[in-house]
């Protein structure tokens, strides 16, 4: 099953410098999707805390694969090793009514699991 949603490609909003491309998106784990915010996990690229970043995302809603751009700003940042860093982007300008019904996917699609696991287990 695809993920819900993909980062296919993050720029340095100020110099358009691109930290991660399209060839390069497998390499970013999407940890926890909040109401405002996204945290993820990726490679270690020239990012600080406030820097605002350009996301170019894709959504997978009832078969549709529907664009999502998201400019957003690092509200934190932990570095996991040298490789791999933490960040939780607050988004700042992207389809409010779009990320409304993502987030709703995601906690249906929870929900769907959860149901099945207490089945498995004979509780339900």
């Amino acid at each position: 099953m695809p993920s819900l949603l993909e980062i296919q490609e993050i720029r340095n909003a100020t110099s358009g410098l691109a930290l991660i491309t399209n060839k390069e998106k497998a390499l970013i784990e999407i940890l926890e999707c909040k109401a405002q915010s996204l945290v993820f996990q990726m490679p270690s690229a020239k990012i600080v805390l406030g820097h605002t970043l350009q996301l170019q995302g894709r959504m997978n809603l009832n078969d549709e694969r529907v664009p999502f751009p998201v400019t957003g700003k690092v509200a934190s940042l932990v570095e996991l090793d040298k490789s791999q860093i933490r960040i939780e982007v607050q988004l700042i300008q992207y389809e409010k009514s779009l990320w409304k019904r993502f987030l709703k996917a995601l906690l249906e699609s929870q929900d769907h699991a959860d149901h099945l696991l207490a089945v498995m287990k004979g509780e339900k």
